[in-house]
């Protein structure tokens, strides 16, 4: 009997599974029951290699095998035979044992696990005193001829030979090999939802392989060998680094706890095939021994994207690139591709380019500056400048717009620009240089510089705002274009000059002043002075022309007469009078149209563009009046008459509002 652990217990780590996999197995031999607790604390623990089982089936069945061995050393039995035919692996049932004939027939049934034989000649006397005399030890040998010693256990209990890792190990590799990666025919990335490859060996070759395994083996295709893990920099859960090799790339591959059926890659060789990269196409080394980085390659076709580091003495730069569109990212000292170490300048800072389309987006709010802060010293939205500048502005934009209110001009709102400011002010609130406060990132874009900023095209520059365009220029607003400048305007136009004159020159053409509607009003605090330098002045009115001065004096035309009066003298210079009968003239007075900007909003699908029928609204409009209906057959509401034009909030219900 030999004392022996009472659990085998095995663990292997599966990356398939994410983790180790754990079998435990405990021994079914019973012992006397001093030496039970003891072997109840004994682990005979093994973590054998990655992968050591295919599955847990397989781990159990492992962990079964080396329970068996142990318990199959737990208890053997020793004996001597005179049967020379007696050879490992036979079973013999003992019988007329004075103690094993008391057990039951199966327990003494045993198996044969050893087997010693020894035995002697049966010389003759003469041969026989010889050996006496050469090996006097013999001389008293009383040995029958033939006998053996032997060892077995009960033929019941299985048998396992024992096995020990560090002296049944399997062949193991002195160190990492290059190898080359392999595919199906055509195809420049293989590989599995794990990310792994396919290699083969330099030294494998397809004559050490069987006609029937023709295909496999040392193909270089995608059946010369299992599938590799492949090494990455960073792994997690759906996040991390990932690198596959492509056929034909050289790679190094290590093997786990040194087994040669535990393959990993861990990095990729460059050879004849694949030399080193030529970051932006152009050089190579060690010309270019300066520029680190990393450099893709399009599946099955030439483009490439690249992340490019340029350490040259005095000429530090970063590029994040790709050739679709030619679209870069580039930073530091700009410059044309390096070549043989030396590389054309572009200028300092940096640059976003692409001959393609480009948008930048942000959701709350967005800084255009070209205001100085070395070394990011402030804080991202740094803003001081641009909020002094917009504060004297709005300054000036309010004063200026009451006093013109006071003086009959048409009053400034001024309230969406100071919304504005206050947007501005509270910007970084809830962010994490303001976390304590909350109402900022307004989805706004500021755009400011010391020196001044410039909008320009060819073509045409389109401004919309939905509520107001408020322009503020400290010192002048000048205007000019080619040919004409048109303002129209829904509700009203107002120009005040608070000092200085107001000039409204037409140099060539007409000049044309209406109040189609309504009256027209020329007023000054001194004198008007109407002239025409080259023809005549013409006042002509439907009804009545009247003239009047400040003490009463006055005449009126119209009527078929002329009415004058004064409280004075009225005198008349002419060097004749001619008093004839009664004449008139013709008027040309002009024709003006009330026009109608009345509206009709429908409500259409936003696939289709087809009317909506049958949805409630409500109309609020200028005034606070409301407007309640139901959509026609053709989703329209009904028409909105106005001889102005006015802003309308229109509200579409669902029945159920």
């Amino acid at each position: 009997r030999s004392l022996q652990p009472g659990a085998v217990s095995l663990q292997s780590y599966d990356f398939k599974a994410a983790g180790s996999a754990h079998s435990q197995l405990p021994t079914h031999h019973q012992y006397s029951a001093g030496s039970q607790t003891l072997v109840a604390a004994l682990e005979d623990y093994d973590s054998p290699g990655n992968l050591y089982g295919a599955d847990q089936a397989d781990l159990d069945r492992y962990a079964k095998q080396r329970m068996e061995a142990l318990e199959a050393r737990a208890k053997q039995f020793t004996g001597c035979s005179s049967v020379p035919e007696l050879q490992v692996g036979q079973w013999f049932e003992l019988t007329e044992h004075a103690i094993h004939d008391q057990d039951e027939p199966a327990n003494r049934q045993f198996a044969v696990l050893r087997v010693r034989h020894q035995g002697r000649n049966n010389f003759e006397d003469v041969f026989r005193q010889g050996l006496h005399t050469l090996f006097p030890v013999l001389a008293d040998t009383e040995q029958p001829i033939y006998h053996n010693q032997l060892t077995a256990q009960r033929r019941q209990v299985p048998y396992r030979p024992w096995f020990d890792p560090h002296h049944h190990a399997g062949p193991t590799a002195p160190g990492p090999q290059i190898a080359i990666v392999v595919g199906p025919p055509g195809e420049e990335i293989h590989t599995d939802r794990w990310g792994r490859i396919k290699i083969q060996f330099p030294w494998q070759r397809p004559q050490d392989h069987r006609p029937a395994d023709t295909g496999s083996g040392a193909s270089h295709s995608d059946n010369s060998s299992c599938w590799l893990q492949v090494e990455q920099a960073i792994s997690g859960a759906g996040w991390g680094a990932r690198y596959l090799p492509r056929v034909g790339q050289a790679v190094v591959v290590d093997f786990l706890d040194g087994q040669i059926d535990r393959p990993i890659v861990r990095s990729v060789v460059h050879n004849a095939q694949h030399p080193a990269v030529e970051f932006s196409a152009q050089g190579s080394l060690p010309g270019n021994k300066t520029l680190s980085g990393f450099k893709s390659k399009e599946y099955r076709g030439g483009s490439y994207s690249e992340l490019l580091f340029d350490d040259s003495t005095g000429q530090v730069r970063a590029r994040l690139a790709t050739t679709v569109g030619q679209s870069a990212l580039n930073l530091g000292w700009l410059a044309h591709p390096r070549q043989d170490g030396r590389a054309q300048p572009r200028g300092n800072g940096a640059e976003l380019r692409t001959d393609d389309s480009l948008a930048l987006r942000s959701g709350k709010g967005m800084l255009i500056s070209a205001f100085e802060q070395l070394r990011a010293e402030g804080p991202q939205l740094s803003r001081d400048e641009t909020l002094r500048v917009m504060e004297e502005c709005l300054k000036l934009f309010r004063q200026l717009g009451e006093y013109a209110c006071k003086h009959q001009a048409q009053a400034t709102q001024s309230e969406p620009h100071q919304q504005m400011q206050s947007y501005l002010k509270q910007w970084e609130e809830g962010n994490n240089t303001a976390p304590d406060r909350s109402g900022g990132g307004e989805p706004m874009v500021a755009m400011t510089a010391p020196s001044g900023l410039i909008f320009n095209t060819p073509q045409t520059v389109a401004t919309h705002a939905g509520q107001n365009i408020d322009t503020v220029a400290q010192q002048h607003w000048q205007l000019a274009a080619g040919e004409r400048i048109v303002a129209n305007a829904g509700r009203g136009v107002s120009l005040f000059a608070q000092s200085e004159d107001m000039k409204l020159i037409a140099h060539q053409g007409r000049w044309l002043g209406q109040s189609q509607q309504a009256d027209a009003h020329l007023e000054a605090a001194k004198n008007v002075k109407i002239s025409a330098s080259g023809g005549k002045v013409q006042v002509m009115a439907s009804d009545e022309i009247m003239l009047v001065t400040g003490d009463g004096t006055f005449i009126r035309l119209g009527g078929g007469k002329i009415t004058m009066g004064c409280s004075g003298t009225a005198t008349i210079h002419a060097a004749n009078h001619h008093w004839v009968g009664p004449a008139t003239d013709s008027a040309d007075l002009p024709q003006f149209d009330k026009g109608d900007v009345g509206r009709t909003p429908q409500l259409l699908h936003p696939l289709t563009q087809a009317g909506i029928p049958g949805v409630r609204y409500e109309i609020t409009r200028n005034d606070g009046s409301v407007i309640h209906g139901v959509t026609d057959e053709q989703g329209r509401v009904a028409p909105i008459a106005h001889n102005a034009f006015e802003n309308l909030r229109v509200r579409f219900m669902d029945s159920d509002d």
